[in-house]
């Protein structure tokens, strides 16, 4: 038996024990609170894909600094379409200014982010506002706002310190008319701390300069007070970017938090997949993967839902074939039985796949067929699609593939792809589509437009139209940009601008065959370097994948019409090949301003209203085209195009 002292003492132990236990899981859960305060509710409205405002009011630190530029750029960049950005500050005023004016320039835009900085003005001596004054101002102003939106966040910014320019007049000796500044800057630090505001404390890091490198301080600062934009971008910004950045993690999901491994090893595909339903479940929101090697299978995006890679994070798909389920998907023009895509969304809106990781699906699965294996992206009657900033990787397979979508942007997107089948982008029956600043490397076209194909394709007859491509360069692929030879739907309004294009067959192929039926129809190329590669081809007798249910007789050949390229500088063996269908003539291609060499003449077949002018080629011998069956044109320098000929060309 116990004593009542043993069960005194035992109990006091287990009482001690149990306290202990729930002291460290507070201090654990506490751990994994921000240490410190963020500008968390305009993340997690971003990460649920709602617009918000963001202000900046300040003095000409802000309203002329480049840190406020790289500002709306980090939101323009992450958040594109969601945010409002407003910069209010005004050079030469101080905190009872901004108290007067805060309803007109800051409260009328009903702002959900402000970032606001006014001390270092308030520290000039001409404006005689006291220490407790400068304290009573911000008050005021962060009540106020508080006061129209309790959910607003406000950033407090301390600014530069100054120094007197002896190139400046007496007027504009910062640092003499300053004597305090520091003094100012505390009041914003302690303001902050008192009131758990978010902090940039940027002063020190700018005096951490001028103690190290007082010229190069000097330098950056050459008036005194005002850094010149490089400064900014290299002192100020980060400190800024590094906020918005712990901000929007802490709002996002972490892979991690659900159980991922990221050792390369270890299946994630449950782990993504769950965060990825959590975020959908908040209303939407951004997944993170962090650095690491994640193993997965098919992942299914949901509407207002982002994938983030981070740097040095991989995702790679799984060896087995069952991790990829089978779905209806569209296949080299026909719906067919495929298994899905490593990132896969279907009838979803507002979602993206974002960052600086890679995506990659290895030969493994990329190499099955019957049915097709996955893609790496694939996105299946959705809207406001993006994809940015990643490398995609992939054997024997698509890359990226948005089928019946509508508001597509592709931007800064690495593709290295390796083996037949391994396009790049495959924009099909897709509306408004943006493909901007990309660099390609593939194993077959770079990028290749398509509609379906056969009676199918026009059954559905959904084109692929409003498609841009800017700012793009092809190193190599099968061809660099290629339409069809699935364009039974229809390709129309394709505006090609600012590229270079390198190793392909041609720069511009387009391409159908005998059942295709479908039509070609407004595509204008300008501002281009080709080379060693071939500017344009053109065949309605395109050879490989033939349809057993194509469209019959006349209708199923493709009409092409209205191809404009201009300003082009190439070097290559040939500038053009033109090869119509025989019963549906290739109308209206005009073609100018173009300089270079070539050493081969182009030909042209089955063709009408062909106008080129401004042909400027150097390196060919005797006539420069050969043509056959060409009504309704004036070319110069051509010859008829004998049997003979053509299979030289």
């Amino acid at each position: 038996m116990y004593s009542k002292k043993c069960f005194s003492l035992r109990g006091g132990l287990l009482l001690f024990i149990f306290s202990s236990l729930c002291l460290t899981s507070l201090a654990t859960a506490a751990d994994a609170l921000p240490k410190e305060p963020l500008p968390l509710n305009v993340f997690k409205h971003l990460q649920a894909r709602e617009k918000q405002t963001v202000v900046l009011y300040g003095t000409s630190l802000t309203a002329g600094g480049e840190w406020a530029k790289a500002v709306k750029n980090y939101f323009d960049r992450e958040f594109p379409g969601l945010v409002t950005f407003v910069n209010a500050a005004q050079s030469g005023q101080e905190s009872n200014w901004a108290v007067t004016n805060l309803q007109k320039r800051v409260l009328a835009r009903n702002p959900d982010l402000v970032l606001i900085e006014f001390s270092v003005n308030d520290a000039a001596t001409r404006h005689a506002i006291s220490l407790q004054k400068s304290e009573a101002n911000l008050d005021a102003m962060v009540k106020a706002m508080r006061q129209q939106n309790p959910q607003v966040d406000i950033v407090v910014l301390t600014m530069n310190p100054a120094w007197n320019s002896p190139d400046e007049p007496s007027h504009k000796k910062y640092a003499s008319d300053r004597p305090h500044l520091a003094e100012y800057y505390d009041v914003y630090r302690k303001y902050a701390r008192e009131h758990t505001l978010p902090l940039v404390d940027i002063y020190p890091l700018w005096d951490k300069l001028r103690q190290g490198d007082e010229a190069k301080f000097k330098k950056w600062l050459p008036e005194g007070l005002h850094p010149i934009p490089a400064a900014s971008l290299t002192v100020t910004w980060p400190a800024i970017e590094q906020l918005l950045e712990k901000a929007r993690a802490a709002t996002s999901f972490s892979v991690k938090d659900f159980g991922a491994a990221g050792d390369g090893k270890t299946s994630d595909t449950a782990a993504i997949q769950k965060a990825l339903d959590s975020a959908a479940r908040a209303g939407g929101g951004e997944v993170r993967l962090p650095e690491g090697r994640y193993i997965s299978g098919s992942l299914v995006l949901k509407s207002h839902t982002t994938l983030r890679l981070e740097t040095n994070a991989v995702l790679l798909s799984s060896a087995d074939p069952n991790d990829y389920p089978i779905i209806r998907a569209r296949w080299e023009g026909i719906e067919t039985n495929c298994h899905r895509a490593l990132i896969s969304a279907d009838h979803a809106e507002d979602i993206a796949v974002t960052g600086s990781g890679t995506v990659e699906v290895s030969g493994a699965v990329g190499r099955l067929r019957g049915p097709r294996g996955p893609t790496v992206i694939e996105a299946i009657e959705c809207g406001n699609v993006r994809v940015e900033g990643l490398t995609l990787k992939s054997t024997r397979i698509w890359t990226l593939h948005p089928a019946y979508c509508h508001d597509v942007v592709v931007r800064g997107v690495t593709f290295e792809t390796s083996s037949a089948n391994s396009d790049g982008i495959d924009p099909d029956s897709c509306q408004r589509v943006l493909i901007d600043g990309c660099t390609f490397t593939t194993g077959d076209d770079n990028i290749a437009i398509k509609s379906g194909k056969g009676q199918e394709g026009v059954r559905i007859g959904r084109p692929c139209e409003d498609i841009t491509i800017t700012n793009c360069t092809f190193i190599k692929g099968y061809t660099s940009i290629a339409f069809g030879s699935e364009l039974s739907g229809g390709i129309r309004r394709v505006h090609i601008s600012n590229c270079t294009f390198q190793q392909g067959r041609a720069a511009l192929q387009l391409k159908s065959r005998g059942g295709r039926g479908g039509y070609l129809e407004d595509v204008i190329a300008e501002h281009l370097v080709v080379g060693p590669e071939p500017l344009l081809e053109i065949t309605g007798n395109y050879s490989y994948n033939e349809d057993a249910q194509g469209v019959p007789g006349e209708d199923g050949l493709t009409q092409f019409s209205n191809i404009q390229i201009s300003d082009v500088k190439i070097a290559s063996k040939n500038l053009l090949t033109i090869d119509g269908p025989a019963g549906k003539a290739v109308n209206q291609v005009r073609i100018s301003d173009v300089r270079g060499s070539c050493n081969r003449a182009s030909v042209i077949q089955n063709a009408k209203n062909v106008f080129l002018t401004g042909i400027q080629i150097e390196g060919i011998s005797g006539p420069q085209y050969f043509t056959n069956n060409v009504t309704l044109t004036e070319l110069k320098d051509a010859a008829p195009l004998q049997e003979s000929t053509a299979e030289k060309h």
